[in-house]
């Protein structure tokens, strides 16, 4: 039984699957171990996490930027590993799930440190500006600024995404990786914003 969808029907084809129902594949065959690697994921993350509601609460940008830093360090390999994950269950790579997790960290940390640092200083910046904008302002913000905030914000994690896999997964050189993310930014941004919208509205 499919845990998510049935794709019963598509068994025994000798084709693989593409599109949505290529996901709903992935999703349906590799669910604990992208449980397993989200988890460790946010575990990676959680150290900036904590440094940035404490900066928050302390009203102090000065302690959030060497919190960033250094949780940039732990965070990067994190994610490396996740997107790793990935790659590996699209390609139906074989090997299992800790052993992968093990191999990706030792191969990607030291490219995957400085987008981390980058990352995490990013998105450290965007939360103590939005404290400022909606809690220590003396009105709230407008519907134009909310709206410049999130679609900031979501350009920007959109175009780190498609750089971080880039880097250090795909070893590619820098000025490859900038178009390649641009060219992807622009072409698959639909997609990338559709996506939860659709799922949302299915309630997959």
């Amino acid at each position: 039984m499919a845990l998510f969808f049935n794709t019963s029907t598509n068994a025994g084809t000798g084709q693989r699957l593409t599109g949505f129902a290529r996901y709903c594949e992935l999703l349906e065959r590799d669910f604990k171990r992208f449980f397993i690697v989200n988890a460790l994921t946010l575990l990676g993350f959680l150290p900036f996490i904590c440094g940035v509601i404490f900066s928050i609460l302390s009203s102090s940008i000065i302690f959030l930027i060497p919190i960033c830093i250094a949780s940039g360090i732990i965070a990067g390999p994190a994610l490396s590993c996740m997107y790793d994950t990935v790659f590996r269950s699209l390609r139906d790579a074989p090997g299992k799930c800790m052993e992968n997790y093990k191999r990706a960290w030792k191969q990607n940390w030291r490219q995957s440190v400085i987008p981390g640092i980058v990352l995490c200083l990013l998105l450290g910046f965007d939360a103590f500006m939005m404290a400022i904008m909606w809690w220590w302002a003396p009105s709230s913000p407008g519907f134009g600024t909310i709206t410049i905030y999130i679609l900031g914000l979501t350009l920007m994690t959109m175009f780190f995404q498609y750089t971080c896999h880039n880097w250090y997964c795909l070893n590619r050189l820098a000025d490859n990786v900038l178009k390649t993310a641009c060219f992807l930014l622009y072409a698959f941004s639909g997609k990338y914003l559709g996506t939860p919208c659709y799922k949302s509205c299915t309630g997959q």
